[in-house]
């Protein structure tokens, strides 16, 4: 009888553990599915906003977008950070899939995460020559993402959330220059990453 009850837990800790890779295998596989690195060469389309619209907010679209800062470890101990702009495609809605308005002024917000993130990376390479504590790059890390919150705010506020498409204009070409000054430190550049 102790056998048998044995062998009944250890076969429901069996499926259990079978259960929890499935389903944990399936969130990893659409996590990695759900991020969009920016990219110059590949823009946003509406079929990347996959989220649920939420029509308790009064935006008609919303780019979920994020500044993943990841660290590289040697010997156990922190070798280098890399800054990556991400968009999420299953945390990203538009009410409105029609707007070719609406879709750059998301891009644009893409553009100026990606401007913030060659900032910070122009920042990191000033520390790596400092030979900087790791503090130093985290200081710098939320000082840069706390001032990218505040642009992306009056980016919104100034073309009225796309509505204002001369002012969103002013900014394209704004973002657009502010971009090729900071040429240097874009992924392809800083990392020496190539893409096909």
């Amino acid at each position: 009888m102790k056998l048998y009850k044995h062998l009944i837990i250890k076969w429901r800790e069996l499926i259990l553990t079978l259960i929890l890779s499935i389903f944990s295998y399936n969130i990893r596989a659409q996590e990695i599915d759900s991020l969009i690195i920016w990219d110059k060469n590949n823009k946003l389309s509406w079929d990347d906003f996959l989220g649920a619209p939420n029509y308790n907010q009064r935006v008609t679209a919303l780019s979920f977008l994020e500044m993943q800062l990841i660290r590289s470890y040697h010997n156990y101990e922190i070798y280098s950070y890399t800054i990556i702009p991400t968009f999420n495609r299953y945390r990203s809605f538009s009410k409105d899939k029609i707007s070719d308005n609406l879709l750059e002024h998301e891009q644009l917000h893409f553009d100026i995460q990606e401007i913030f993130a060659r900032k910070i990376r122009k920042q990191f390479q000033q520390l790596k020559k400092d030979n900087a504590c790791d503090i130093s790059y985290i200081e710098v890390y939320n000082k840069y993402t706390l001032l990218l919150k505040k642009y992306q705010y009056k980016f919104d506020i100034s073309t009225n959330y796309s509505s204002k498409k001369i002012k969103q204009q002013m900014w394209y070409t704004i973002i657009l220059n502010k971009l090729n000054k900071l040429d240097l430190y874009s992924v392809e550049n800083f990392y020496g990453i190539q893409k096909n």
